[in-house]
């Protein structure tokens, strides 16, 4: 048992670590993420047996500190959203007061007509 690997890395492919890796920031959290039970064993698996990879996420990883993190960048994509949907709404609302003022108005021309 002693040379049997603990984790089956064969079904953990290198997409699934890019992945996790760029949603979490982080080996452990990552390695978490994709269901290891030691938070270390991702980064040593890329250490020992995927360099390639683990060069590739480091250098991620350094563009990645320049961007907010991808929950701060949902707050406020959503904060935006909601302060444009206030905007619509609002010019929407406008709208239907002229409106309303315009068909309010040629009703009361209509009747005076009559």
């Amino acid at each position: 048992m002693a040379g049997k690997p603990k984790y089956d890395w064969d079904s953990i492919t290198d997409d699934m670590i890019r992945e996790a890796y760029a949603a979490t920031r982080s080996y452990t959290l990552a390695g978490q993420a994709l269901g290891l039970e030691r938070g270390g064993a991702l980064r040593e698996h890329l250490r020992d047996v995927r360099p390639k990879l683990k060069a590739e996420l480091d250098a991620m990883g350094v563009k990645l500190k320049a961007v907010p993190p991808p929950e701060a960048e949902e707050e406020v994509s959503r904060e935006e959203i909601l302060e444009h949907e206030v905007k619509e709404l609002r010019r929407a609302n406008e709208i239907l007061k002229v409106a309303s003022a315009f068909f309010a108005q040629a009703e009361l021309d209509r009747r005076l007509k009559n």
